[in-house]
This record gives C-alpha cells, sequence and structure tokens, in this order.
C-alpha cells in the first residue's frame, strides 16, 4: 500500500463504516462499488449475488465512463441475463470469468481480458459490443463468509491511470484491498440475508394470522374456498392451484386457478360441471395411490413433486394432456390434504409452478413454502368445518321452523299458510327499508345477519298457535266449539216443530196429516224464520245491530223446550245467547284471551331456546307484532319506541297478510282497496308504524305481494 498507507486505511474505515450504515442490500452494495472504484481507480464495478440454483445475478452496475449506475436507472438489471456458475455438463462456466472466480472462490486479475489466453473473453466482448465500450484489465474477487462460502462476486473493470488517464492492470494493492472490502461485503450481505429471512417469516407469520382471521369470519363458503385458494396461491408463489372437497369418497373440484392462462373458474359458477370427481378408490376397493391429489388424501401426507415431467411414482397422464392442450407446462407440484380439528379430512390444497418473483422463473417448492401451505390447510379445514357446522346448523333451525310449522298446518291449514306468508313479506317490507335513502329510517340498515334474523323471527311469530286449541284457532260460527252448536238450536226448533203438532192433535182428533200441518203452519213459519235469524247472527260479521241482539235475548226469554222427562229449557242457554251476540267476528272475549295467549306462548317458548349470538333478537322481533304504536297493544302494551324496527316491519306484515288472506274459514276473502284502507285507518289510529306504512306504499309491497298470493278479484287497485 506504499506512502499512502494511512491514507487508504482511512478510506477503508470510511467504507466499512458506509457499508455497515446501509439497512438495503443494494444501498450497501453501491456504497461499496464506489468505495472501491475510488481506492482502485476502476472506471466500472459489478456487484452480483449468488442464488439458490448457483446462478450469479446482477445486482448493483456502476461505470463512470458509460455514466452507467444502476441505482438510478434499475431497469438496466432486467435486461441482463443471469450468469450460471456451471454448464449443463457440470463443468464450471469458462465463458465467465465472474463465474469461475465464484465456483473457484479465488480473485482472479486480468490485465488485458481480450489477449488473455486463460479466460474466455466472450462476457467482455457480449457487454462491449452493446455498450460501445472498450474492456481491458479486468479484478474479479469472490465476496465469501466466514465459512468460505461464496455469496456473490466483485467485479472491477479498467484501472484508470490517474496521470495518462488511460487503462491499464490492477495492481496487488488493490486486489488486497477488494478482497478486504469483499469480506466485509459478504458478512453484511449475509446479516442482510439473515435479516431479511426473519422479516420475511415475521411478514408469513402476520399473514397467516390475518389470513386465519378472515377464514373464521367468513360465512359464504364459496368465498371462503376462493380465499383459500387465492391465499395460498400468493404465499408461495404458485402461478396456478385448485382446492378439492371431500365427500363420500371423492375429492370435488371447487376451484381452479391458473394465472398465466387467465384461467380463473369454481364449482359455484358452474364452469366445472365437466370435471369429474377424482376417485380416492378403485372399484375394488384399493386406493388410487397413483392419482397424486387421491395418494394425498387417502394416506393425509404432504406432496411436493419437483418435476411433474420426470417423476416416475405417479400418473400424470390428465395434466400432460392439460398442458398440450393450453400449451403450458407443468412443472413443480405441491399437494397438500386438509385435515380438520377432528382429524377428518375435508379436501386438498393442490398447488402447480412455484414462481420466482425476482426473475419470473418456475421453481421448486420450498420447505418454507410448504411449511405455510400446510399451516393454511389445517386453518382452511378448521374454517370450512366451522362454516359446514354453522350451515347445517341454520339448516337444522330452519327444518325445526318447518316441523313447527306443518304441526300447526295439521291444526289449522289457513294458519299454516299464515306462517309461511308472513315471513315473505316480512322481508319484502325489511329489504325496502334498508333500500330506503330518505325520511326518519334513511340510516336504518339491515344487514345479512340481521336480516336472516328477521326471516327466522317471521317463521316463528306464531309459533305459540301450537298451543291454541283447534276449535278456537278455526272457529268459523259464534257458536262453534268442538262443533257447530248451531245444529243444537236446530235439533230443538225441530222439536218444537214437533211438539206443535203433539199439542195440535191432543185438543183433535181423527184429523188428516193435511188438516193438521195446515193448523200449524204459521206457528212452523214463525220457527223457521227464527232458525235462518240464529243461522245468520251464527255466522258473524263486521258489525252487529243492537236490534239484533235484543233479538237474540227475546227469542231465548220467550222460547222453551221440554225434554222427555218433561223439564223445560229456554231454547238458547246463556253461553249461546252470550256467542250470538259478539258484535264483531266471531271470537268471544274468552276466544280471544285464547287466541292472545298464543303472543305469550310464543314468546315464552323463543326465550327458552337458546338461540346463537346473531339471532339473540328473534323473540324480541316475533313477539312484538301484536304491539301498537299508541301502547294499547299486548302482551307487553309496548310504545314504538320500545319497539325495534323489525318488530314493527312483523307488525304491519301479519295485519297485511291477515286481512288479505284468501283462506280464513269465517268471512271471504277481502279486497286489496278495503285492506288497504283498513291499514290506513290503522295507521291514524295508532295501531300501526306510520314511516313504515308509507314505505310499504312507496314501494308497493302490497301489489307485489298481491300478484303472488291474492286472487285476481282481489286485486281491484294497481
Amino acid at each position: 500500500m506504499g506512502e499512502n498507507k494511512p491514507l487508504i486505511l482511512s478510506k477503508l474505515h470510511s467504507a466499512f463504516m458506509a457499508m455497515s450504515e446501509k439497512p438495503d442490500v443494494a444501498d450497501m452494495l453501491a456504497s461499496l462499488l464506489s468505495s472501491v472504484r475510488e481506492l482502485t481507480g476502476a472506471d466500472g464495478a459489478t456487484a452480483y449475488l449468488l442464488d439458490s440454483k448457483n446462478r450469479l445475478y446482477f445486482f448493483v452496475i456502476q461505470n463512470s465512463s458509460l455514466n452507467l449506475f444502476s441505482e438510478k436507472t434499475p431497469e438496466i438489471l432486467d435486461r441482463l441475463k443471469n450468469i450460471p456458475l456451471f454448464a449443463a455438463s457440470g463443468q464450471i462456466n469458462e465463458g465467465s470469468v465472474a463465474a469461475v472466480a465464484a465456483a473457484k472462490n479465488k480473485s482472479i486479475n486480468i490485465s488485458d481480458i481480450y489477449s488473455s489466453e486463460e479466460f474466455n473473453s466472450l462476457g467482455a466482448k457480449n457487454f462491449d459490443e452493446k455498450m460501445h465500450y472498450k474492456t481491458k484489465s479486468m479484478l474479479v474477487v469472490p465476496m465469501s463468509n466466514q465459512q468460505q462460502e461464496v455469496v456473490g462476486v466483485l467485479q472491477l473493470i479498467n484501472h484508470i491511470d490517474s496521470r495518462s488517464g488511460q487503462a491499464d492492470a490492477f495492481t496487488s494493492s488493490d486486489v488486497c484491498i477488494v478482497e478486504i472490502l469483499a469480506k466485509q461485503a459478504a458478512i453484511h450481505v449475509e446479516n442482510h440475508g439473515v435479516q431479511r429471512q426473519n422479516n420475511t417469516l415475521m411478514d408469513h407469520m402476520t399473514r397467516i394470522s390475518k389470513i386465519g382471521v378472515a377464514l373464521s369470519s367468513e360465512h359464504n363458503i364459496e368465498r371462503l374456498l376462493e380465499y383459500i385458494l387465492d391465499h395460498a396461491k400468493e404465499l408461495t408463489g404458485a402461478d396456478g392451484g385448485t382446492l378439492y372437497l371431500y365427500e363420500d369418497g371423492k375429492l370435488n373440484f371447487e376451484v381452479m386457478r391458473t394465472d398465466s392462462l387467465n384461467i380463473h373458474v369454481s364449482n359455484a359458477e358452474g364452469n366445472l360441471a365437466n370435471l369429474q370427481p377424482i376417485e380416492m378408490y378403485a372399484k375394488n376397493g384399493q386406493s388410487n395411490d397413483h392419482i397424486v391429489a387421491a395418494n394425498a388424501a387417502v394416506y393425509e401426507r404432504t406432496i411436493n413433486i419437483p418435476n411433474v415431467y420426470s417423476n416416475k411414482e405417479f400418473n400424470f397422464t390428465k395434466v400432460k394432456s392439460f398442458d398440450r392442450k393450453n400449451g403450458y407446462c407443468t412443472r413443480s407440484m405441491l399437494t397438500v390434504p386438509l385435515i380438520n380439528q377432528q382429524a377428518e379430512l375435508v379436501g386438498v390444497l393442490q398447488l402447480i409452478n412455484a414462481t420466482d418473483l425476482a426473475t419470473n422463473e418456475i421453481e421448486d417448492f420450498s420447505a418454507l413454502s410448504q411449511e405455510l401451505s400446510e399451516t393454511l390447510a389445517s386453518l382452511a379445514a378448521v374454517a370450512i368445518t366451522n362454516n359446514r357446522l354453522t350451515n347445517e346448523l341454520q339448516v337444522l333451525i330452519e327444518s325445526f321452523i318447518e316441523v313447527i310449522s306443518k304441526a300447526i298446518d295439521e291444526k289449522s291449514a289457513y294458519t299454516g299458510g299464515h306462517c309461511r306468508r308472513v315471513p315473505e313479506l316480512s322481508l319484502l317490507l325489511a329489504h325496502a327499508v334498508s333500500d330506503h335513502d330518505s325520511g326518519e329510517l334513511a340510516n336504518f340498515k339491515l344487514t345479512a345477519e340481521t336480516m336472516y334474523e328477521m326471516k327466522i323471527a317471521a317463521m316463528l311469530h306464531d309459533c305459540g298457535k301450537i298451543t291454541t286449541p283447534v276449535h278456537i284457532v278455526d272457529k268459523a260460527t259464534k257458536l262453534e266449539k268442538i262443533f257447530d252448536r248451531i245444529e243444537l238450536i236446530a235439533l230443538r226448533y225441530e222439536i218444537l216443530r214437533r211438539d206443535e203438532v203433539i199439542q195440535y192433535l191432543k185438543g183433535q182428533s181423527g184429523l188428516s196429516d193435511e188438516i193438521i200441518h195446515a193448523a200449524i203452519q204459521h206457528q212452523w213459519a214463525e220457527l223457521a224464520k227464527e232458525v235462518a235469524f240464529l243461522r245468520s247472527s251464527n255466522a258473524g260479521g263486521e258489525f252487529m245491530a243492537p236490534d239484533r241482539q235484543e233479538r237474540v235475548r227475546s227469542i231465548a226469554k220467550t222460547r222453551g223446550w221440554t225434554d222427555a222427562e218433561g223439564k223445560v229449557y229456554p231454547i238458547l242457554n246463556k253461553d249461546e245467547v252470550y256467542n250470538l251476540n259478539i258484535a264483531k267476528g266471531t271470537l268471544n272475549k274468552e276466544d280471544r284471551d285464547i287466541i292472545n295467549y298464543h303472543i305469550i306462548a310464543t314468546i315464552n317458548m323463543l326465550e327458552a331456546l337458546p338461540f346463537p349470538k346473531h339471532l339473540r333478537n328473534v323473540a324480541e322481533i316475533a313477539g312484538g307484532h301484536h304491539e301498537r304504536m299508541d301502547g294499547k297493544g299486548y302482551p307487553k302494551g309496548l310504545t314504538r319506541d320500545q319497539m325495534s324496527v323489525q318488530a314493527r316491519v312483523m307488525g304491519i306484515a301479519d295485519i297485511f297478510e291477515a286481512l288479505t288472506a284468501c283462506d280464513r274459514p269465517y268471512r271471504k276473502a277481502m279486497p286489496l282497496s278495503q285492506a288497504m284502507s283498513i291499514m290506513e285507518k290503522m295507521k291514524e289510529e295508532g295501531h300501526i308504524d306510520p314511516e313504515l306504512f308509507e314505505i310499504f306504499k312507496q314501494h308497493r309491497i302490497h301489489i307485489h305481494y298481491g300478484r303472488k298470493y291474492l286472487h285476481e278479484d282481489q286485486m281491484d287497485i294497481e
């Protein structure tokens, strides 16, 4: 190092400090090349790093004469091909001095590359032709770590004489300086690599954690399956992949991706229907071990294949056929079984062609990729199982509700029909309210989850009617209990008719039937009129006039009948008078109390059920449909502000269905205009929610529902 030794040592120290201050490998190597060129007088310098396939790739390039600095124009590196250390024959790649230096782990100092007999100048010539440059001297030093493992190469070009400005040979001092810096650089590269691996590992752990959270929160099975495959590909750099689900000894194609072919298909979309499931077992019961996905599933093991075309263990006939048809080349393959928390096979994840993001080259699936895939597969299996359990629970709940509805239907067909129609009507209005963007409820929005809660509440809103006696649920006339007691009254009148005959015959004898009938015809006519009147009173209606009620009472007082023992009874007993004088409909107060009890029974039944969190409001929604906005409803006498919007929606749906139903045994189907008029009055009287009823009308819920469920003659408005 001669008399400039102190200065050189100072510059070396500065170079060491500059390298240690750079957190990024590219910045560190750029700083290194700048220091090396200053210390050695080199015109150009290149830093190569060695990849896992024993190839040197250009990492940083600097050249003063060409004004070439890759840290300023990084796209330069994209045009330069990697340099393999070894030829296909296994011999050292003599066509590159850098490859020779790395392979032999020794420094090479060439004074004139073009006249060298020992080394091939082909690489230098290619560079010179492309860049219009003249390479003369070259110093190539491997970067080897403390274990003497080569991690890269420093290559210097054209030592420039400070006095003449001409390129000459690098000195032994230059070699010494570069070797010192190369050794230090190797340590930094290795440290950066360790740090990068740690960061990558932490990044993967973070991503796996986030993926796990996302998997557990996704309720849609189709999106869940796509999410699993997409993130498996992303974690491993795979170009393609397939996700299979296990069912009855078969692996069904669910999602398939191949990015380079722009293939993104799924079974949910119906575009995988042409693919037959993979049979895990042959007809003789033997496992199909030659099929890689079946093998992984049967033996519950991960299979990592570096090269499909050189593999002799499995049959890849279909894979190769796919490649030929699509101009593709399947090389590396990773197949991972999905095993859930009960140690049950859920499916298989298969990834194809791990791709180096830096070079876009196909590579093997690494041990890290396999470990990440297995972790993701485990999370995915649990998520799929939980999703299935949730769906099965949902099916169970809805099936249980159907059982209740069928039980009610067995007791009362029209009540069962009501229980089926109210949910649809409720959801029509609920969707309309969620879509409405003005007024008091503009900000009210139901999610898919709360909409489902609304559906379940609507399906169960009258489940308490299973406790209501059938003769009250279906009470078609005022006197009906187990049977219609009007027939008993008619029978009594028949007794009266015969009594008239008997009485007359007692006073007369020897008369013909014609004479007797003629004599008592007037009395019979009166009796017939009274029976007809009582039958019409028994039918019920919207209103019974006071004079008709008084006539019922008068008949009970003035008419009597005599039993076989001679005891006289009123033609109408007190209960019959009470029921025949029901002013509206067919139900008396006691009947209505029994009917109304169904809502209390509904609430008691629903509050006793351990609904999951997303259905926790079912009892409140279902139990509020007989409340009124003014607090005069039942069973709790709640006001509008004390009720959820969903419960108020239910109230409107319940009333509208009841008014327009075509299958009530006690009255004729009501025209739509009349039903809407009644509901308008109910709104004004504080019975139903005015805001919701306006939305009901604006969104024409009554028309949409009517077209599906009402008779044509009921649709008197459009």
